[in-house]
């Protein structure tokens, strides 16, 4: 029993020693690394520190213990240092976001703050309070264009003219809006645009003379691309509605306008739909003054093809088609462009708007400048003695051209 006490007592005073000695060398070399270890076999937590012993020069390792309330308080400053870090991080990003936040907002709702401004006689004063300290004000939607803000600013000739040039690239934009629009419900009817809006909408006929003038200058043009122009109409199918239009009377003023040049196809859903209409165009023409109304239909193609009405889903009739070729056969379009009135006035509009939305001309081509020209003059009552007929239209022709157009489509 006394050994095993000897043993001990000999062992805490090794131990003291050792300690001792670790702090005396602690004081006079510095470390240069300190790690954190867990031992898990006897429960604490040490701190080894290396160092080089200056007799030696042997590196030299010392351990210290630490309570756990000491980790744990390390452990919470190293979590606290950790999430400092995150929040530093997130901070900097929030930055970036709400940078682009202001911006938005900013642009979308421009500070509407009171300004003030120096009047004439270089004093200061709260913008447009007066006459005196007046600058042109410009709305939040007028901010949103530049181009245009600048010109209300300084009306200058240069910031004017960057103007105008916006402005008709706006108007030639919501021009081709309102096609697309007119055009897509002719062709697609019902099916695009299911309300009770009419198929059909009349002429007016209470145009200016300004009017009239450019309507000489689109049947110039649209006459100048004949060779590149063909017009479908089927007519015969809603008889009813036909005599109540008069369509007949659209038929025979055909030959003295633009139209009379102009590749037209005359598309029949039967027989005796094509000898009606026709004994109806031939009566309006005697009542008109022609000897030979026969003579008339010479020029004019006829077909009688039900089955085209269900391949261009022709809903009411009279419909117009349009189909383009340009001069290098590369370009082919088709469109439905007039439903249920077909008078010269609305095939020439319909024919520009068509030429319009598919840039195949430019807009400028209807300046005021440019409409010089005398304008299409009224079919005259004491007409005796009818053109010449045209070449007849190949018709067949055609309408591979078509059936070419729509198998491109819908590949």
């Amino acid at each position: 029993m006394l050994k095993r006490k000897l043993f001990s007592l000999a062992a805490i005073i090794a131990l003291g020693s050792l300690s001792l000695n670790a702090a005396d060398t602690q004081s006079t070399e510095p470390a240069k690394k300190i790690e954190t270890t867990k031992k898990y076999d006897n429960g604490w937590w040490w701190y080894e520190e290396k160092y080089q012993d200056p007799k030696t020069k042997k590196e030299k390792v010392i351990k210290y213990k630490i309570s756990p309330a000491e980790k744990a308080k390390i452990d919470r400053e190293d979590k606290t240092n950790k999430l400092l870090k995150m929040l530093i991080v997130e901070q900097k990003e929030n930055k970036k976001l709400n940078e682009k936040i202001l911006k938005r907002l900013n642009y979308a709702f421009p500070n509407t703050t009171p300004i003030y401004s120096t009047n004439s006689k270089g004093e200061k004063c709260l913008t447009n309070s007066s006459s005196d300290c007046f600058v042109m004000p410009v709305v939040a939607e007028g901010q949103h264009v530049p181009v245009l803000k600048k010109f209300l600013r300084n009306p200058s000739p240069e910031n004017s003219k960057e103007w105008l040039k916006w402005q008709a690239k706006y108007f030639n934009h919501v021009s081709k809006v309102s096609h697309g629009l007119r055009f897509a419900f002719l062709k697609g009817g019902s099916d695009v645009y299911n309300t009770p809006t009419s198929y059909t909408y009349g002429d007016n006929l209470f145009f200016s003379k300004s009017e009239a003038a450019q309507g000489g200058r689109e049947a110039k043009i649209i006459a100048s691309m004949k060779d590149q122009l063909a017009y479908l109409l089927f007519v015969g199918q809603n008889e009813v509605y036909e005599k109540v239009t008069k369509v007949y009377k659209y038929l025979a003023n055909y030959n003295t306008t633009f139209l009379k040049d102009m590749n037209i196809v005359l598309v029949f859903p039967s027989e005796e739909a094509k000898t009606r209409i026709m004994r109806d165009v031939m009566k309006d023409l005697k009542a008109q003054g022609y000897k030979q109304p026969q003579e008339f239909f010479k020029g004019i193609k006829k077909a009688v093809r039900p089955d085209l009405y269900k391949k261009y889903k022709i809903r009411v009739t009279p419909t117009m088609v349009l189909f383009y070729q340009d001069k290098a056969g590369k370009k082919k379009l088709w469109q439905t462009i007039a439903a249920g009135e077909v008078s010269p006035y609305r095939i020439r509009t319909a024919t520009m708007n068509f030429l319009k939305y598919n840039d195949i001309i430019d807009p400028g081509e209807m300046g005021a400048d440019k409409n010089w020209n005398t304008p299409e003059k009224p079919i005259m009552k004491d007409l005796v003695n009818i053109p010449k007929p045209k070449k007849a239209v190949d018709f067949d022709k055609i309408e591979k051209k078509l059936e070419k157009i729509e198998k491109e489509d819908k590949e």
